[in-house]
């Protein structure tokens, strides 16, 4: 792999990379006004390569496409098109088939979830095999009584009508598990019975009340709340906070579009044209929910909506975005608080309007 820096806007830098004999070029920038730039000079210097480009929001879409882009990665509805294809890996359709799919919901820029009515035929048709419906994926909780069963004695209280297919645990896979292997928490589970011998030892996995994630942190969202129960210091001075709501609803709405106006100037901050309106990415830290780890307070960044944990968290989230992507400024995406703050020029930009 060969790694180039250089301003990607410019012509030199793209024919420098290549990009005149490229097959494809990928464009991930978060900054719209650069992929446009980048996409137009691309597709000038090489007719015949395929353009793709992510970007967040589908506002975008029509633009980049007049630019020259082939296909426009856009995340607004990709989460659509993942839990698509999720419950189409649920259902055991192949995987060739599912990128058939997800092409055909792509397909004219994401036309047939863009459109107001319902269309005249499906998008897509799916053929379900005879016992896709005999299959089920469940992951044993701490807490459960199928912890300590044996995979025999699983089928057993099953009356036999449910055996264990595959066992998966930190990344080593059973498949299929010997008969004397003990269930532990955390183990995943590749079950293939009837309705009826599911019905039958459901109440194995059935989690007691406050039992903690197979993580070993307790949960997510269960320490994330002690977490926000407690008060904190910002990071650049002392405050004190109340109690913050649950992620789900701590005042974070993902689908509002948040407007920052600083109240300073370019002698302050130098950066301050590269603050947008943007959208939440997340409930909470993006990063720490997927992880499953807790924060402190939550930082947005408005140059993409990321949002991260501030600099009082054990992981800095919100420093680390702009690390690795360059988005200097921040808003507080604490309830009732709208200061902004940059990075690079370590500026307050005071609450803004």
């Amino acid at each position: 792999m060969i790694v180039l820096r250089g301003d990607s806007t410019r012509q030199r830098t793209l024919q420098l990379a290549g990009l005149e004999r490229a097959k494809m070029l990928v464009i991930p920038d978060d900054d719209p006004t650069t992929a446009h730039r980048i996409a137009m000079l691309a597709r000038s210097l090489n007719p015949t390569m395929r353009i793709v480009v992510r970007t967040r929001f589908l506002a975008e879409l029509e633009t980049l496409q007049k630019d020259g882009v082939d296909l426009v990665v856009a995340e607004e509805l990709e989460g659509i098109v993942a839990l698509f294809s999720q419950v189409l890996r649920d259902f055991q359709i192949p995987a060739d088939q599912i990128e058939a799919h997800e092409d055909a919901v792509r397909r004219g820029g994401y036309a047939a979830l863009r459109a107001e009515e319902q269309p005249d035929e499906p998008v897509v048709r799916c053929e379900l095999g005879e016992h896709c419906m005999d299959t089920r994926v469940v992951r044993v909780a701490p807490g459960t009584q199928a912890v300590g069963h044996t995979v025999r004695s699983l089928s057993e209280r099953g009356h036999l009508a449910v055996h264990v297919e595959r066992l998966a645990h930190n990344g080593t896979v059973l498949e299929p598990p010997p008969e004397d292997r003990t269930i532990e928490a955390g183990d995943e589970l590749t079950l293939v019975g009837s309705v009826d011998g599911f019905t039958r030892i459901g109440p194995l996995f059935r989690a007691a009340a406050g039992a903690e994630d197979a993580s070993g942190s307790g949960g997510a969202v269960s320490a994330a709340v002690q977490a926000h129960a407690q008060s904190y210091a910002r990071a650049d001075r002392a405050v004190t906070t109340k109690a913050v709501p649950p992620p789900t609803s701590s005042g974070i709405d993902t689908e509002q579009t948040i407007r920052y106006t600083p109240s300073v100037g370019p002698e302050t901050c130098r950066h301050l044209d590269r603050i947008r309106p943007v959208r939440p990415s997340a409930a909470g830290c993006e990063d720490c929910l997927r992880t499953g780890d807790t924060w402190v307070h939550l930082r947005l960044c408005l140059t993409c909506g990321h949002v991260g944990c501030c600099d009082s968290s054990k992981n800095r989230h919100a420093r680390a975005h702009w690390h690795a992507v360059g988005h200097p400024i921040i808003r507080s995406a604490q309830p009732g608080e709208t200061w902004g703050w940059c990075f690079e020029d370590e500026a307050d930009l005071g609450s803004g309007a």
